[in-house]
Formats: C-alpha cells, structure tokens, sequence
C-alpha cells in the first residue's frame, strides 16, 4: 500500500482538487508547494466534506499564520442563542477557524447548529461530550468506556466537524510523571486530567495512545485532522520543560508521523505557560521533536495571573518565538463576563504577533490579509 498522505486520503485529494486553485491563489503559494507540504506533513488542509458550505484553509509552513477562536457553553451560561452570537462576533472579527468547546446543554444541537452557521472550519473535543453525559449521570470519569469516546469521534466526523482535539500522546507515564514530580499547577488540561484520572484509577494506558489506528480509521475517510493535543502543557511557568511536558511532544511527534504515513492529517497543541525567556526554546524545541507539522499555539502565556488581562503578554510572547508556522488561538469561550465587543478584541489582537514573521518570510498574502482585516 502507498504510503503517500493524498493516496490514502481520498476525501482530502477531492478537497485539494475542487480547491487547490483558490486556496493557491489566497495563500500565493504555487499548487505544487501545497501538495510537497501536505505530503510532508508542514501543512495541514482543514475541510470535512460532510461539513457543508465549508471554505477549505491551509494552516502550516508555507500558508499564512491563522487565528482560532474558542467559544462554548458553560454551566454558568447554556444559551444556544449566545453561541450563536460568539459564533458571529468570532467570524467577524477575521477568525480563520472557530472550536466548540461546549460543556453544558444538547452538545449534539448546539455542535450542528454551529456547523450549519459556520462556514470557516469548526474543531471541538469529542472527550468533553462523553465527559459530560459521564457526570450528567452522576457517575465517576473513571467509568468512561472507550468505546463510547470512539463512537463519539465517529459521530461527530460523520456530523462534519473539521478536526477535533485528542489527548492521544498523553501516556499513563507522562501522567504519573505530572502528578508525582512535584508541578506547582499539576494537570491544567481538562482533557489531560480526565484521561489521566482514568489512567491512574483503572491502572490501565490511555485508550487513544493504545488504539490510535482505530482513530485513524475513523477520521481518514472524512478528512478529520487530528490536534493531538497537549493534555500535560504546563499551566504555570515554573513547571515549563519538565519531564511530564516532553515526554507527551515526544509522543506526539511519533503519533502524527505514524497518522501521516496512514494518511491522516495532524496538527500539535503547546505550549501553555511559558516564562518568556523560554519561549524561543520551547518553540523550536517541539518543532524539531514533531516534525515540523503546523503548531495549534496555545499561549505562550508568559503572565501565570490576571485572567482574562492576558491579552497583550499573549501575542508578545508569541511574537517573540518568531516561529511563522502557528494558528493563534484566541481564548473568549467561556468567561462569561466578557462582553462580544471584548471577545472580539481578542480575536484582534492574536493577530498582532503574526504579522512580522509573515512579513519577514515576504509573503505576499501577508500583506493582502492585513489590508482586509476588519479594525
């Protein structure tokens, strides 16, 4: 069996092939850079066919730096109606991608309501909802079936949902690492600590590191790109770099080249909090260690206080590291005493950081998207 990405991938070469000409010209990068790039696993192509109306976009080296927005409900505020208007505000404000990162209410409702509405590239964490009928049931996270998160998976991948977060490089190791090895913050991913909780109870090894080709699987015939994410990212900046952190990029480097010689598409989550002399070190360092594939940047938060102050040390320590390859993440989901005018001004400023290293690398469309950005 070929081993190349497209081969395999019949529902990403038929994307490429209805798009390749615009995304081409958008990104003023040459068809044939795209395919070397997707191949490569440098780029990543975000567009499930089940999801309609969708508008396909490249994120990675050499496309122009994206901005995600984060938006969802809460059990402090369950209103489909105000996702709705998240929903709006992000797009408005030049979101690239939007996740539903929905805990409360009919995930399944609010889920295809977004996806009817967006036409941008809709993410979300398939582990929340198994989480949430977990405790809606009044039952223990350690009495997750992993059979029903890969059901999950599968219904969300045939509702058309783009790509999803899955904490498959979190090994039982890394957690026991991130538990024992004295963190000042511990386990600050939801994800991570669910998974880890599960882990650590049933002494058992996380179910997606353990059947990771029965993910693959699933996504493969949908397009959906996998953001294996940073279940163990420091969420203070004492603990950045310790062992728990890199034993996970580790793995994760080893999952997204496995997914993209089974053809699947990978992008990798990090860093979290970072003190902001480590920032270039930790950027180039989970580059080098997961193959150059694109990096969904959470942070780098180099300010441990102040929340929803962090603003502007966001897109500085982001600036700093200087690496061209990122999508921003805009974090506005579930502070609920942001107001849409301030949701939308954090969409706005991530993308102060990806401006100069776009420049720099002379990209035309850097300049074209700066000139067409809302204000």
């Amino acid at each position: 069996m070929s081993h190349s990405l497209l081969a395999q991938n019949t529902a990403l070469r038929d994307l490429l092939t209805e798009h390749a000409n615009r995304l081409a010209l958008s990104e003023q990068i040459e068809t044939k850079a795209i395919t070397a790039a997707l191949e490569a696993g440098t780029m990543v192509l975000l567009g499930n066919p089940a999801h309609e109306g969708l508008e396909p976009i490249l994120i990675g080296q050499p496309a122009a730096v994206k901005v995600n927005a984060n938006i969802g409900t809460s059990p402090l505020c369950n209103c489909p109606d105000t996702e709705e208007r998240k929903l709006r505000t992000a797009l408005d404000a030049g979101a690239d991608t939007v996740m539903d990162l929905s805990i409360a209410g009919d995930l399944d409702a609010i889920r295809t309501g977004m996806l009817k509405k967006c036409p941008k590239p809709l993410g979300t964490v398939p582990l929340y909802a198994v989480g949430q009928r977990i405790l809606d049931a009044d039952r223990d996270i350690a009495t997750l079936r992993p059979d029903d998160l890969f059901d999950e998976i599968a219904k969300q991948a045939e509702q058309g949902v783009d790509f999803i977060t899955v904490h498959c490089g979190l090994s039982r190791r890394g957690a026991e690492l991130a538990v024992k090895d004295n963190r000042a913050l511990g386990i600050v991913s939801r994800g991570g600590s669910m998974l880890a909780k599960w882990m650590l109870e049933n002494d058992r090894e996380n179910p997606l590191l353990e059947n990771f080709d029965r993910l693959l699987d699933i996504c493969r015939p949908y397009n959906v790109t996998l953001s294996l994410g940073d279940g163990l990212r420091p969420g203070a900046g004492v603990d950045a770099g310790d062992a728990a952190q890199w034993e996970e990029v580790i793995n994760l480097g080893r999952l997204a080249r496995h997914a993209l010689e089974r053809g699947v598409q990978c992008m990798i989550e990090g860093p979290g909090h970072v003190p902001l002399h480590q920032v270039r070190t930790q950027i180039q360092g989970i580059k080098r260690l997961t193959h150059n594939a694109p990096l969904y940047v959470l942070g780098p938060l180099c300010c441990d206080s102040a929340l929803a102050t962090t603003i502007l040390p966001e897109p500085l320590a982001a600036l700093l590291a200087s690496k061209p390859v990122w999508i921003f993440s805009a974090t506005l989901p579930r502070l609920n005493t942001l107001r849409f005018r301030r949701k939308r001004t954090f969409v706005l400023a991530s993308w102060l950081p990806a401006w100069p290293p776009m420049w720099a690398r002379s990209l035309s469309a850097a300049q074209l998207r700066y000139n067409a950005k809302p204000t």
